[in-house]
């Protein structure tokens, strides 16, 4: 990051269901990392399969797929 700035990073299935949020909040300026476990929002174990990040970060914004292998 350039600068200090509020980062959003959410994991969702192919049907735009919320799994996993990685980060909502204040992230400092430089180089920073967020794992995802594989784990839903409740802790339990996520199915292998597609599903989608997007990473919201100031004027930023991205959508990939992703592939979790188990």
């Amino acid at each position: 990051l350039d600068e200090t700035t509020d980062v959003k990073l959410v994991i969702y299935d192919l049907s735009g269901k919320i799994i996993r949020t990685l980060a909502n909040g204040e992230f400092e300026s430089g180089t920073n990392q967020v794992r995802w476990d594989g784990n839903n929002e409740h802790g339990a174990p996520a199915a292998a399969g597609v599903y989608f990040y997007r990473l919201e970060a100031g004027e930023f914004v991205k959508t990939n797929r992703i592939i979790l292998t188990k």
